[in-house]
């Protein structure tokens, strides 16, 4: 088990960087495949987040074992063309109603046996994918949580030498 915070890049993910356990990164490249399938691009909002922290926009509660917690989860609006499709565009009762394109990524997502859609979830967050670790390997999960929450509480802690903030820059490929 590998367990370090990086960013992910790709040209088809925008919008805010990805900050990710490295072993989340085999999921990212599956969905950027997807998304390069599809023709679209992923407007990313959310990744790996500190526990209890504020999580702005947010349509569901945060849940206490989320995969964001442990940089396995992502959420997203989906960018065709120039138009973005959020979380009422993307709700599960309208998939019918999306562009075939857009309705292909969601079921590449739902049809991977890893991968799961939060359209899926009760209550639905459509904006929302991981690939199911919290579920799947709750040791391993529980194995990360401190590893990667001592490292995102680092990057918003001042540097114990210099006493200044630490400075995460990502910088998304283009």
């Amino acid at each position: 088990m590998v367990t370090k915070l990086e960013a992910f890049k790709s040209p088809r993910f925008i919008g805010k960087p990805i900050l990710a356990d490295v072993d989340f990164f085999d999921s990212l490249e599956k969905i950027d495949q997807f998304a390069a399938d599809a023709g679209i691009q992923i407007f990313v909002t959310s990744s790996t987040r500190i526990q209890g922290g504020s999580v702005s926009g947010a349509i569901v509660r945060p849940a206490s074992r989320s995969n964001h917690l442990v940089g396995h989860g992502i959420d997203m609006n989906i960018m065709l063309g120039q138009r973005l499709f959020n979380s009422e565009a993307l709700d599960k009762n309208n998939l019918n109603n999306l562009p075939q394109v857009i309705q292909n990524f969601i079921k590449s997502i739902r049809q991977d046996p890893i991968l799961r859609w939060g359209g899926d979830f009760n209550p639905e967050d459509p904006v929302h994918i991981d690939d199911s670790l919290n579920l799947r390997e709750p040791t391993i999960w529980d194995a990360k949580y401190p590893i990667i929450q001592s490292e995102m509480i680092a990057l918003s802690q001042p540097n114990t030498v210099s006493g200044q903030p630490r400075l995460l820059f990502l910088v998304s490929a283009r």
